[in-house]
Order: C-alpha cells, then structure tokens, then sequence
C-alpha cells in the first residue's frame, strides 16, 4: 500500500473515530452532549479508562456481524452510516480513516477487537492538550477545530 493511500486510510479512520466517538455535539462549547456521554463517572474529566470504553463501544457498533473482526467493507457501512446520521442531524439544524493499516497489527486485512483496543488513541492525545492523562470539558472544545481542519482536508482533492 502507498504511503499516500495509507495515510488517506488513516485519515478516514480517524474521522470515523471523531464521528463515532465524539458526534455533531462536539461542535457545541465544551464538547455538549458528546463530553457528558464520555465522562461516564460525571467528574468534568474524560479518563484514558473512559475513552477506551468508548472506543470498545465503537468497535462493537462497526463489527456488524458481531464476529470481533471488522472488515473493510463493515468499516465502510459505518462510515457512511456516521455520514447519513450527520447529514440528518445537520438537516435538523438547518444547516448543510492508513488507520485501518495502522490497526491491522498482524496485516491480515482484518482488524480484531484487540487491534482496535491496541491501535493508537490519537484523538484522545489531541484531546488532551496538557498531556495529564484525562480530558476536560475545555480541551474537548478545542478539539472541534482540529475536526473542522481534518474534514476540510478530506475534502480537498
């Protein structure tokens, strides 16, 4: 694989984390309904503990068939499952992923529950601006413009 291809792939998958785990509500100051949904013990904090349950939770919502491996073509469904749930969400308002490579461990062409919980938790290191292990509803935030940036770069051909 191209490492410009791979570097797409990551790209999508990263996006696909931001729509799965942090929705439209991240738009709103201080992350919204996306922080309360991810700070589950309701300290003002989202823990590393916290997004990793999250990110399980994404994991089983992408495996469709429920097998613990989630395929390219599953990964697709639920990226334009994401994309459909957004644009609704948007039309309510009125207004208008090189991961898989990454979390393919073993390059089997298949991600396993326990390579998606070993691949690398990015969006909760851009999320946690001062590195101290736990996200505050301020840091959530800021993480709205660094979604707005990665989408505006899908989108440039």
């Amino acid at each position: 694989m191209s490492k410009p291809l791979v570097q797409h792939a990551f790209q999508s998958l990263l996006a696909l984390g931001l729509v799965l785990v942090a929705p439209l509500a991240l738009a709103q100051p201080g992350g919204g309904r996306a922080f309360d949904r991810l700070d589950t013990d309701g300290d003002g904090a989202i823990s590393r503990a916290e997004f990793l349950a999250a990110k399980a939770g994404a994991f089983d919502r992408v495996d469709a068939d429920g097998d613990g491996i989630v395929t390219t073509a599953e990964m697709e469904a639920a990226r334009e499952q994401a994309r459909e749930r957004v644009r609704e969400r948007l039309a309510e308002r009125g207004g208008p992923g090189g991961g898989f490579a990454q979390a393919d461990a073993d390059g089997d062409g298949k991600v396993s529950r326990e390579e998606w919980l070993s691949a690398p938790t990015e969006l909760f290191n851009r999320a946690d601006a001062d590195g101290n292990g736990v996200v505050t509803r301020e840091e959530m935030g800021g993480l709205r413009e660094q979604a707005r940036a990665l989408r505006d770069a899908q989108q440039t051909p």
